[in-house]
């Protein structure tokens, strides 16, 4: 651990209830995203339930999976004393506006 001491929300595991429900509601937003910015989306994601079940499956794991590696590299290199803690999150912040900005609704993978 990094410190000795605990909060008083982390010995009830209140904490642990916000982030899962942070992680969820960060996915399900993707997902909205997703169908109102794509049309070609849409029309997958309207066809059954099961596309929409597993595509809403993988924005959250995929919003899930990203917090908890920004989480982890910034305690770890804070930890360290890198005074770039900040620098992983940053990039990948700024590469993924970049590619939005020059790939958004560049959906021609053959979904229709």
């Amino acid at each position: 651990p990094i410190t000795k001491s605990k909060w008083k929300h982390e010995k009830n595991k209140n904490l642990m209830l916000a982030c899962w429900i942070l992680c969820t509601n960060s996915g399900l937003a993707v997902l909205e995203l997703d169908y109102c910015v794509s049309g070609t989306v849409r029309k997958r994601m309207s066809k059954s339930w099961v596309l929409f079940l597993s595509h809403g499956i993988f924005r959250v794991c995929e919003g899930s999976i990203r917090m908890c590696l920004y989480v982890w590299f910034t305690v770890a290199l804070r930890v360290a004393n890198w005074d770039f803690w900040f620098v992983p999150f940053s990039v990948d912040v700024g590469a993924t506006i970049f590619l939005v900005a020059v790939l958004s609704g560049a959906c021609t993978f053959g979904l229709q």
